[in-house]
């Protein structure tokens, strides 16, 4: 190896060391501190702290509880200070062994919560009454650590931090609550936290390109490529990819989520369905409408309001009314697929847009959401279709082009408002920057903003019929602020939850065989790989500057979303994250003989393993949220005409009752209401209807339409 190609290997080589180390010293660590003193326990974590009366006559023991999950945990030093100057000192383990358990982690608040817990630590240790006991927790967990301080009587800690939740409590020792909060965000150290998933991932692009700059020494040295993939091959392939990816969005639908809404979301985008094919954009308050306090929908005036834009239940109607609410989402997976080959094929060719396909059909995330009911794959895919159409040889492109841009744009827009603006911004900004170069013509920007009016108007006259103004969103009927700039605090810790919970999601590669760090730097790496190179083209910076766009557009929420299938606010820049994935390791296959063949089998297995895993992973979801159909199984063998209760607290109720809900004048299938205790009400307003009391998975009758049951 030449000389100079030696000091760009050994660059580097040193580069991932250095990012890696940063990493290390940036990524999430959280201080803890436990005081007891004139019987009050105070429990600090971070800058949060919270107390409670506990009187301790002696701690004589130590122990950390924990639970295995996708985010590697450990710990520093623990110290412990008493009055009389006493000072222990224990080393935690620096990572967290945990038993193998029947679930692997996936990532997923759900899912892991079934993953192995166990003790990691534990000590003797006579710390008396009154101590100040202090350390460090490092990475992130979906379910509680637990200090516990063994005692005459013991004392426990807890904390979650870094993904969904992020609480703290002290508990006596027997399990009850005496204490708790919710975490202070604190943005700084969350900033350096993201900062250190990017530098993971630079620190993995780079060793994949010091890698390959030795590989690529070896062998001979003739300039020849990959070999060219025939027309008829390649549009075999990506059809056969968009084809499996609609059958396994199916399969996610029928058989992972027996045709059900797992989210509250989902329950009101099919009940807004049923209203629109009913020729409405709302509901009529229904009779006792307290009994009918579906979440996220709203009684004003008479009138029964959904949280949410009408286009998405409007590309719902269809399958709702053939009794298919999934057929939407999964036919979509077919464009979505479509549309991925094409933005890879423009930016890289056959190879790259046949591997990007493969990446997104082998997707959890996609998976899932292309098998539920969110409106995050139609957004998605209507995004894409609007990015590649942006994305024409300059001036070779006709009107209709930009139109239809437009009309992707607008007819996202009333799916996720946010995410649609978030996109446009860098696409209208690259859009200008083409014009005023002489590279776009003016009148392509006006037939663009005309398709988008054409969409997007009457999105805003719904909004009129709705909220009374054009420009308020059904949102805004919610309690408190959905977006607002006071958020940036914990819109700054959503940032770092999101990125770091993309990585084991968004091509979900390794699982179940692969964990750590190494797991989660890698699925970014490719993508660091384009730009370390210094190859990106000004198309790949403009997809990168999108992804981030929608990133930092969701600093004014509260919300992370992550408590459905994933990072779902995310989506779009996943779509990005499979483009670019394979403009790396195209960049590695570096059109030599003797490179390529090592990038196209190192992403195949990567991909492979993936996709045969697929039935293992998914399979985990089933009863997702916990909702299932037993109720409506009970419910099938009551008499058409029924009324059936279901505890007022239990959301999963309107879930489980999805496939009926908004059909209450259909006396051919059963009402559901949530049972607020009285039933008078009721049998005033459903008086011809028997009514049955679902209550620990046994149907009780309760009211009998022609004679009352006491």
């Amino acid at each position: 190896m030449r000389e100079g190609a030696w000091r760009k290997t050994a660059g580097l080589l040193a580069l991932a060391t250095a990012a890696w180390l940063m990493a290390g010293v940036l990524d999430l660590k959280t201080t803890l501190e436990v005081t007891a003193w004139n019987g009050r326990i105070q429990w600090m974590v971070g800058s949060t702290t919270i107390s409670a009366q506990a009187e301790i006559s002696g701690i004589d023991s130590i122990a950390i509880t924990a639970q295995a999950g996708m985010h590697p945990t450990g710990g520093g030093i623990l110290e412990a200070i008493t009055p009389e100057g006493t000072v222990n000192h224990w080393r935690l383990p620096g990572r967290f062994s945990f038993p193998r358990g029947p679930t692997k982690a996936v990532g997923d608040w759900w899912v892991d919560e079934a993953a192995p817990t166990a003790t990691v630590f534990s000590t003797p240790a006579d710390l008396g009454s009154e101590f100040t006991l202090r350390g460090t927790i490092t990475g992130r967990h979906h379910q509680h650590l637990i200090l516990t301080l063994g005692g005459a009587p013991g004392i426990s800690c807890a904390f979650r931090r870094g993904l969904l939740n992020n609480d703290l409590l002290i508990l006596d020792d027997q399990g009850h609550v005496l204490a708790s909060g919710s975490l202070d965000p604190q943005p700084l150290g969350r900033l350096g936290a993201a900062m250190a998933t990017v530098l993971h991932a630079i620190a993995g692009g780079a060793l994949l390109l010091a890698l390959w700059s030795i590989i690529s020494r070896f062998g001979n040295n003739k300039n020849e490529g990959a070999p060219p993939v025939p027309t008829a091959i390649f549009v075999t392939a990506v059809i056969l990819l968009a084809l499996i990816g609609a059958g396994l969005a199916v399969w996610t639908a029928v058989d992972i989520f027996d045709n059900l809404p797992h989210l509250p979301d989902e329950v009101v985008y099919l009940l807004q369905g049923r209203w629109l094919l009913s020729g409405h954009l709302t509901g009529v308050e229904p009779p006792c409408s307290d009994h009918f306090a579906v979440p996220l929908t709203y009684v004003r005036g008479g009138r029964w309001i959904g949280h949410y834009p009408p286009a998405w239940p409007l590309f719902l109607a269809p399958g709702i009314a053939i009794g298919a609410p999934w057929l939407a989402p999964a036919l979509l997976r077919i464009p979505h697929i479509l549309l991925i080959a094409l933005l890879g094929l423009r930016l890289g060719g056959r190879w790259t847009a046949l591997a990007a396909a493969a990446a997104a059909l082998a997707s959890p995330l996609a998976l899932l959401l292309f098998g539920s009911r969110m409106p995050h794959a139609g957004s998605a895919t209507l995004l894409l279709a609007a990015i590649l159409l942006c994305l024409p040889p300059p001036r070779q492109t006709t009107r209709w082009r930009w139109v239809g841009a437009g009309i992707a744009f607008g007819l996202a827009f009333g799916m996720r408002p946010l995410t649609a603006v978030a996109v446009a911004l860098p696409i209208g900004l690259f859009h200008l920057g083409e014009t005023l170069a002489g590279r776009r013509r003016w009148r392509d920007g006006l037939w663009l903003i005309f398709g988008g009016l054409t969409t997007s108007l009457p999105i805003l006259l719904a909004n009129d019929a709705i909220t009374g103004s054009p420009w308020t969103f059904p949102y805004a009927l919610a309690e408190g602020s959905m977006y607002s700039l006071r958020h940036a605090a914990f819109g700054i810790r959503n940032l770092d939850t999101l990125v770091a919970s993309l990585g084991p999601v968004v091509h979900g590669w390794g699982w179940p065989w692969l964990g750590g760090s190494v797991s989660l730097a890698l699925p970014f790496a490719f993508v660091a790989v384009l730009f370390l190179s210094r190859q990106s083209t000004r198309e790949d910076q403009l997809l990168a500057a999108v992804a981030v766009a929608v990133v930092l557009a969701h600093l004014g929420t509260r919300a992370t979303g992550l408590h459905g299938f994933g990072p779902r606010y995310l989506f779009v820049p996943c779509g990005i994250t499979w483009v670019l994935t394979a403009r790396g390791a195209q960049i590695l296959a570096a059109k030599e003989k003797r490179t390529w063949p090592t990038a196209a089998v190192l992403l195949g297995l990567l991909i492979l393993s993936t996709t045969a895993a697929i039935p293992a992973r998914l399979s985990l979801y089933r009863g997702y949220n916990d909702v299932s159909t037993d109720m409506t199984e009970a419910a099938s063998a009551l008499p058409e005409c029924s009324l059936v209760l279901f505890p007022e607290d239990n959301w999963r109720g309107w879930a489980e009752a999805s496939p009926w809900l908004g059909m209450d004048t259909d006396h051919t299938v059963p009402l559901y209401a949530a049972d607020l205790g009285e039933t008078l009400g009721l049998e005033w307003c459903y008086p011809d209807r028997d009514m049955y009391r679902w209550d620990n998975g046994t149907m009780i009758p309760i009211f009998d339409a022609d004679n009352e049951i006491p």
